[in-house]
């Protein structure tokens, strides 16, 4: 499974003449939208009069824009995750101007040739700062943090769990002890009954057996 990139997409265009001249994309399938994105972008710039070696960042629903305009006017652009740390953007930036700046007079030159220079650079470029576990340290540490704390929460959730189960077997267990309690109540009661039964039967059988020796001893004398 390929995981999202965190470099999108990268261009550079002019000022002057409000052109696009080069771009290059992680994602060719995609590169027809953002590429239309990029060249917005780059005519909202001009009319806001973003002056030379300034800043601006904008957010998209496609991630995060970082631009930088250098001092002949050439504007370079690049889209990263939201997440993506500003100064290595502007690093990314930076090492793509140095990397045209060998091209002579490239505030000038013509599309084909930025393009047929800028193929050289780009694509290791954008590799180099798409890997950010070995790019950022702070990133790096960022990460094992989270990944750190996703696991302490995984666990916690566990144990909380588990003592929910916990707590429902000791209810469960003190509900069973509570009936049996009650069924021990209620068998002494049952076997005090009993006894009680059990002497009224033989009180009952001692007084039908004077009453029928009676009525022997009776009938001997009165035959007499």
């Amino acid at each position: 499974m390929t995981s999202t990139p965190h470099v999108k997409y990268i261009g550079f265009g002019r000022f002057i003449d409000n052109i696009l001249l080069y771009s290059y994309a992680h994602d060719k399938s995609h590169k027809g939208n953002i590429k239309k994105e990029c060249a917005g972008l780059l005519d909202k710039l001009r009319l806001l009069g973003l002056a030379s070696l300034e800043r601006q960042k904008c957010n998209t629903s496609n991630g995060s824009w970082f631009c930088w305009i250098d001092q002949n006017e050439v504007v370079y652009m690049v889209l990263c995750d939201t997440k993506y740390p500003e100064r290595q953007a502007y690093k990314l930036l930076t090492e793509v101007q140095e990397e045209l700046e060998k091209l002579p007079d490239y505030q000038i030159a013509d599309e084909n040739m930025i393009s047929k220079h800028s193929k050289k650079f780009m694509p290791s470029l954008m590799k180099k700062y798409d890997d950010l576990a070995n790019l950022d340290n702070v990133y790096a540490a960022q990460t094992k943090a989270d990944h750190v704390v996703n696991i302490m929460g995984t666990n916690v959730k566990n144990m909380l769990d588990n003592m929910g189960d916990l707590e429902a077997l000791e209810t469960k267990s003190s509900m069973m002890q509570d009936q049996a309690r009650t069924f021990n109540k209620d068998a002494t009661v049952l076997k005090k009954d009993m006894r009680k039964r059990a002497c009224k039967v033989k009180f009952l059988i001692f007084l039908i057996l004077i009453a029928v020796v009676t009525c022997i001893v009776l009938g001997i004398v009165l035959h007499r």
